[in-house]
Formats: structure tokens, C-alpha cells, sequence
């Protein structure tokens, strides 16, 4: 299971990836064909007839897919680096519970203002 959680989030990444390159590469080449492009060529396309308002709503769509493809990596990578669900020690003589664990060692508030005071003296 491990294993597939793994190999789904190298996929996302990889796709996340492809999507920011090819939509990066697009992006900067548009504005250069949208210049010598003829009037029929940009009103077929979006944000047309106006080469500025094409180029300008290319770039918009261009920032919406490098925010969902980062989304993308950060899914991915999440996947990737994430613990087994299931322990592989349920049920074996000697697999330690979760309230062996050792206790949490925050700072309280009292510990954290004395701290910062210390900070502040020096």
C-alpha cells in the first residue's frame, strides 16, 4: 500500500511538473505569435481580436495551471512522504502502543515568556 501511495505521488509531481513546463513555455512564446498573428487567427482564439487581450488571457490561464500544478507537487510530495496507514507491527508480541509514546516536550506559555525575557536581557 506503501508502495502505491508512493507511486501516485511521484505521478502527481511528474504531471504537475509537465503541466508548469509546457504552460511556462506557452506563456512566453504567446505573446510573440499573438504579434504576428492575422486578425482571423486571434479572434479564434481567447481574449481575441486584440493581440494584448489574447496575450493578457493566456497569462490568466497560465497562472491558474501553475497554481493547480503546484497544488499538484505539493499533493504529490504530501503522498509520497507519507507514514504506512496500517503498522506492520498490529498484533506482534512487543509492538509498542501509542501511549508508550514519550510525552510531548512543548513549552508551555510560562516557559516561553521566560525564555523570551532571557532572549530580550542579553
Amino acid at each position: 500500500m506503501r508502495k502505491l501511495a508512493a507511486a501516485s505521488g511521484l505521478l502527481l509531481e511528474f504531471v504537475g511538473v509537465l503541466a508548469i513546463a509546457t504552460t511556462g513555455a506557452r506563456a512566453l512564446y504567446y505573446p510573440f505569435w499573438a504579434v504576428q498573428a492575422t486578425h482571423d487567427e486571434l479572434a479564434r482564439s481567447w481574449g481575441g481580436p486584440g493581440a494584448l487581450g489574447a496575450t493578457l488571457v493566456h497569462w490568466a490561464v497560465a497562472a491558474g495551471t501553475f497554481v493547480v500544478a503546484s497544488l499538484l507537487i505539493r499533493l504529490g510530495r504530501s503522498l509520497r512522504r507519507a507514514p504506512s496507514r496500517v503498522s506492520s507491527d498490529v498484533g506482534r508480541p512487543g509492538a509498542t502502543d501509542s501511549s508508550d509514546a514519550p510525552p510531548d516536550r512543548s513549552l508551555g506559555a510560562a516557559d516561553t515568556r521566560r525564555t523570551l525575557w532571557r532572549i530580550r536581557a542579553r
